[in-house]
């Protein structure tokens, strides 16, 4: 229990940089985390996203100037992602084109859950923090373009 403890402060920690982050140690925080599995994917969760200190893509660049949006995954089953749910005054607004899968991948010399978008050329690959966190990187045509992570809202 102790490493949990350490690794979630560390985490807390790097939540609390977001904007003045690196690539690098991003990086290196993923490659340490320990893989996720497709059931404790289950669940609806909030998203918040770990800005680099202005290293990242344009896509980054893009989300940093979209309005103050509460952004939510639900992960209904394996073959039944709602990848962009927008929350506003209390409304949920499932994004179509933004529906996804859930498909178990190696991908940095781990086999964790990686999201795959039906209609869009971008993949998440998730990493487990702890029961409640998820940290995760969005690749769009291979290419890394955002690094965010994942907070249980629902089970």
């Amino acid at each position: 229990m102790h490493d949990l403890t350490i690794k979630m402060d560390n985490f807390k920690h790097i939540m609390d940089e977001s904007g003045a982050l690196s690539c690098k140690k991003l990086d290196q925080l993923f490659k340490d985390l320990q893989p996720i599995t497709i059931e404790e994917m289950a669940g609806e969760w909030e998203v918040g996203f770990l800005f680099t200190e202005g290293t990242g893509s344009k896509f980054e660049t893009f989300l940093r100037y979209l309005p103050n949006f509460n952004i939510h995954k639900i992960f209904l089953s394996k073959n039944s992602v709602k990848a962009i749910v927008l929350s506003l005054l209390g409304f949920k607004i499932s994004i179509p084109a933004t529906t996804a899968i859930l498909e178990v991948i190696n991908y940095r010399n781990k086999v964790s859950p990686a999201m795959i978008y039906n209609y869009l050329p971008m993949i998440d690959y998730f990493r487990k923090v702890d029961d409640q966190t998820v940290m995760g990187i969005m690749e769009i045509k291979g290419k890394t373009s955002v690094y965010f992570y994942l907070k249980k809202t629902k089970i």
